[in-house]
């Protein structure tokens, strides 16, 4: 069982391990730069238990006094910096904003959130000199030889991934933080080990969807039919945490997904995106951008529609004419939904 650094980046500064002397099954407690582990014979449960006795001192370092609310006024205050990168910019906006029968903004934000698989992360080891057999659920089984090779110094062909059922993965399981935990603890013991994350440590530990703050403006005609809208959103960078390289100078793509690629006909259309990273990691899960990003446009175009006196649905059909695949999704759901009644 193991407890890490609750803050992001901070260390293990001490920790008493005198607490747990006599203690029957414990093989021994293992101190990482930003965790301790307690190594049970027996059961995961007897491990966590004499780990819950340990009072670890953290250094938790300056993002220990960050707080959602600073970032998420620091995401808004982003809305209105000048250094944000176009993803869309079809017709002129400014244009049309000017020439507006009337103007509607709105801001949405979602927080950051845990991937929260089913069964936390969790892996178990068996480091040899010469060789190491790796029991986990990876989404990514070369990537995951590929770490245990350079967490063990061992060669990749002296690895064996034996990959599990994962319990839900959704992007998480492919980062290998437990894979580099086991393989370091078992460093240490000399023994198998078999590593379990509890759900507080999964929640705490998690690579998080990111936290992400959208601006809306948009021009209506006499109709109230949307003419012209921008968009900026502020969220961190995901290609950036995972590695991935990409230029400075072009949008990524999880950030303005579903933004920019939005069906609507509005024939000005502005996407600007503005990364912003913080000390939090943040990943891949399931519809990276779009999992916030439909929510805002799609609640924003909803506040367009009932301030318009319009129907919702029939706004939509207008704004979707001559993409027929568009339309079926939309009519179909309409009619499952039983729409108007």
């Amino acid at each position: 069982a193991i407890n890490a650094c609750p803050v992001r980046g901070g260390k293990l500064k001490s920790v008493d391990e005198s607490v747990l002397s006599g203690t029957p099954g414990i093989v021994g407690v293992v101190k990482l730069e930003n965790a301790v582990a307690v190594v049970a014979t027996g059961t995961f449960w007897r491990a966590k238990r004499a780990l819950s006795r340990l009072q670890p001192e953290w250094d938790v370092g300056a993002a220990g006094s960050v707080d959602s609310g600073q970032l998420s006024a620091q995401f808004r205050s982003a809305l209105t910096e000048p250094k944000a990168v176009t993803a869309r910019n079809d017709g002129d906006v400014e244009r049309a904003f000017s020439d507006a029968t009337r103007m509607f903004e709105a801001i949405y934000e979602t927080p950051y959130l845990s991937h929260s698989p089913m069964e936390p992360m969790n892996a178990t080891v068996n480091l040899q000199p010469d060789r190491l057999d790796v029991w986990v659920g990876t989404q990514d089984a070369e990537a995951a030889l590929g770490a245990a090779a350079r967490f063990s110094g061992l060669k990749p062909e002296q690895v064996h991934i034996h990959n599990a059922f994962l319990g839900g993965g959704f992007g998480r399981r492919d980062a290998n933080d437990d894979i580099a935990q086991a393989i370091a603890i078992a460093k240490v013991v000399k023994q198998p080990v078999k590593l379990v994350w509890t759900r507080e440590e999964d929640t705490r530990q998690d690579r998080f969807r990111p936290h992400a703050v959208v601006g809306f403006k948009a021009a209506v005609d006499a109709k109230g039919m949307p003419i012209a809208w921008s968009m900026r959103v502020v969220t961190s960078s995901i290609f950036q945490t995972v590695g991935i390289p990409f230029p400075a100078d072009k949008a990524e793509p999880p950030a303005v997904d579903t933004l920019e690629s939005n069906g609507y006909e509005v024939p000005n259309t502005r996407v600007e995106v503005l990364l912003k990273n913080t000390h939090l990691p943040v990943w891949f899960y399931r519809a990276p951008g779009g999992n916030q990003h439909v929510f805002a446009i799609e609640s924003f175009l909803d506040e367009i529609a009932s301030a318009s006196g319009i129907d919702p649905y029939q706004m939509r059909r207008k704004l979707l004419r001559g993409k027929p695949d568009w339309l079926k999704v939309l009519d179909s759901a309409a009619e499952k939904g039983d729409w108007g009644k």
